[in-house]
């Protein structure tokens, strides 16, 4: 090696890991076919899942129908549960509610204990309004879930649960309430949790692909996590940025060393 090489060389090595460490992660867009594309892209709608009840889901029921006295007692809120809300926010807020038990059961004023898990909103509304009429005149039921909770996990700039007043939701719609994905994120493998009865069913979307609009995930469903995973630039940047010093003092080391052998030799 040459007395310039070897003055060179360090300088190189502390430019090269310089332009490592500076280097930006690569900026995936979502549905990349939609946007590049000039024409108008058409999907085919994708059937929206109707949501089963849970158990642990809350439940809003209110009755209505001829006879106000029976209609106060259906109605009875003091007996609703009133369960603790952690919202992404951090606050807290107070939320009434028919809560499902772990054994899928509600307890109705007048009506008593009834199975729910397992039925649709639908389908307990028709249950409802079929035993109310033995207590009331023309009973009318209105039966939709307290809050449509997911939670989002991962490279998101909101990280927590969020909830929608409306029984459906779309994956690119938690991610907007989450306020995004991140640059640190993977848009191209989402990862959906999704819990049915004793299963849990992860699946994946690629949402940088219009084919994720016809995934049987793009819906979500009550409960579900999404979670997004880092491209792991954040732990290559700490890894760097803890090596990056020590690799400098040993290139200063090298450099006065080799200094000095150059001057020795003068």
């Amino acid at each position: 090696m040459t007395r310039r090489s070897a003055l060179l060389f360090p300088a190189f090595l502390t430019f090269t890991l310089a332009i490592f460490s500076c280097k930006t992660p690569k900026n995936i867009y979502y549905a990349k076919e939609i946007i590049d594309s000039s024409q108008v892209v058409t999907i085919p709608q994708i059937s929206i899942p109707v949501p089963l009840i849970q158990p642990y889901d809350l439940l809003l029921i209110t009755f209505y129908g001829k006879g106000i006295d029976m209609t106060l007692m259906l109605n009875n809120f003091g007996g609703l549960e009133t369960v603790k809300v952690f919202q992404s926010s951090t606050s807290e807020a107070l939320r009434p509610g028919y809560l499902v038990s772990p054994e899928g059961f509600i307890v109705l004023p007048q009506l008593g204990q009834i199975k729910v898990a397992g039925l649709t909103l639908s389908q307990l509304k028709a249950d409802l309004t079929e035993k109310a009429s033995r207590l009331m005149v023309e009973p009318s039921v209105i039966v939709k879930f307290s809050s449509f909770k997911v939670t989002v996990i991962g490279e998101v700039a909101s990280r927590g649960s969020i909830t929608s007043q409306r029984e459906k939701l779309t994956i690119f719609e938690a991610l907007g309430l989450s306020g995004d994905i991140t640059i640190y994120g993977l848009k191209d493998k989402v990862k959906v949790i999704r819990t049915q009865d004793t299963t849990t069913i992860i699946g994946e979307l690629d949402l940088t692909s219009k084919d994720a609009f016809k995934s049987e995930f793009f819906y979500l469903k009550p409960n579900d996590v999404v979670y997004v995973p880092s491209n792991g630039f954040q732990q290559q940047q700490q890894t760097l940025n803890s090596v990056f010093p020590i690799v400098s003092i040993g290139v200063s080391i090298i450099t006065l060393v080799v200094t000095f052998l150059a001057l020795s030799r003068n």
